[in-house]
């Protein structure tokens, strides 16, 4: 399974574990999505490959929204991955790094090139 696959699988996941959450609770969705990530974990990708890229991903968008003024995604789907990095980051505080972009404030790029 490729990357891409990996992501639009997770993405999908995510949707059902949405809709799982509304009809049984909250807690019933979260399990999902744990169990999705102990699958990958399993398969050889473990929660750092996808904290890695998810970063580099917020890192570009946040390079093209702050710096560039030309978004490329919406804000929910910003959100959607914003969260998941979240989420991986408070179930794995091992993988937790001062520069994650769940731990800055709009683009360091631009506050950088403009020193």
């Amino acid at each position: 399974m490729t990357i891409q696959q990996q992501i639009e699988a997770i993405r999908l996941l995510k949707l059902l574990s949405a809709a799982h959450k509304q009809m049984i609770g909250r807690n019933a969705g979260s399990a999902l999505l744990m169990e999705t990530e102990e699958f990958l974990t399993e398969c050889g990708h473990p929660p750092l490959d996808r904290v890695e890229h998810l970063r580099t991903e917020l890192r570009q968008h946040c390079h093209r929204y702050y710096c560039l003024d030309a978004p490329n995604v919406s804000d929910d789907v910003f959100d959607q991955l914003f969260n998941e990095l979240l989420g991986l980051e408070k179930r794995n505080p091992d993988l937790l790094t001062p520069d994650s972009p769940t731990q800055v404030v709009g683009c360091q790029l631009c506050k950088k090139e403009a020193a």
